[in-house]
C-alpha cells in the first residue's frame, strides 16, 4: 500500500510539475504577443514585413523618460540617437540610419529606413512614423521638418522609393496646437502621446 501511495504521490507531483511548465509557458507566449502587437512592424511566417497599428504608451513614465531624453543641441549625434533608442522607434521602423541637413535654411531629421513595406501597409506605416514625427519635432526644437525614406513593394514585386515627410506647421496643424509646446514638459508629452493614443 505504501508503495502504491508513494507512487500516486509521484505521479500527481510530475503532473502539477507539467502544469506548472504549460503554464509558464503559455504565460511566456502571451507576453510575447503583447510586445509584438505593440512594436507596429512585425515578420509572418513567410519573412515578409507585418505593419500594424502602434499601440501608444502614454504613461506618466513612459513620458518622462521621452522628455529626459529631449535633444538641446542638434548636433549631438549621440543625444539624438538616444531619443530614438527611448522611443523605441526602431521597433516600429526597422534598421535606419539618421541624418540631420539643412534645407532652405531648416534643419531636417531624415530617417533612411531599411526595411520594405507592402504597398497595403503604406498608409498605416506612414501613420506610425507621422506620430513618431511629431515626437521628434516636440522633442528636438532645433529641427524643422522629419522625413522618412523607404522602399514600398507592390503585389507584382515591383519596387518604388517612398518619401515622407512632416514639419513644424504640418505637425501643428494635425495636433492643432504648437506641437513644440508639447516638449516644454514631461506633462506636454504625456499629453501628446494621450492625444496620438486616442486619435485626436
Amino acid at each position: 500500500m505504501s508503495g502504491f501511495a508513494g507512487s500516486r504521490k509521484i505521479i500527481i507531483s510530475v503532473i502539477i510539475a507539467a502544469v506548472c511548465v504549460i503554464t509558464a509557458l503559455a504565460a511566456i507566449l502571451a507576453l510575447t504577443f503583447m510586445s509584438d502587437s505593440s512594436d507596429g512592424l512585425t515578420q509572418d511566417s513567410d519573412g515578409e514585413t507585418v505593419v500594424s497599428e502602434l499601440n501608444i504608451d502614454d504613461s506618466e513614465e513612459y513620458a518622462a523618460k521621452l522628455y529626459e531624453n529631449a535633444v538641446s543641441d542638434i548636433n549631438d549625434t549621440t543625444a539624438v540617437v538616444s531619443l530614438l533608442d527611448a522611443m523605441k522607434f526602431e521597433d516600429a521602423a526597422g534598421e535606419y540610419s539618421a541624418v540631420i541637413s539643412e534645407e532652405s535654411g531648416v534643419q531636417v531629421l531624415s530617417l533612411e529606413l531599411s526595411e520594405q513595406i507592402n504597398r497595403s501597409d503604406k498608409n498605416t506605416f506612414d501613420s506610425n512614423m507621422e506620430m513618431y514625427a511629431e515626437q521628434m519635432l516636440a522633442l528636438i526644437p532645433g529641427v524643422g521638418k522629419v522625413e522618412w525614406i523607404y522602399s514600398v513593394k507592390s503585389a507584382d514585386a515591383s519596387e518604388e522609393k517612398s518619401v515622407v515627410s512632416l514639419d513644424e506647421k504640418g505637425a501643428s496643424d494635425i495636433l492643432g496646437k504648437d506641437v513644440r509646446s508639447y516638449g516644454e514638459s514631461a506633462k506636454g508629452i504625456q499629453r501628446l502621446l494621450a492625444q496620438q493614443k486616442n486619435g485626436e
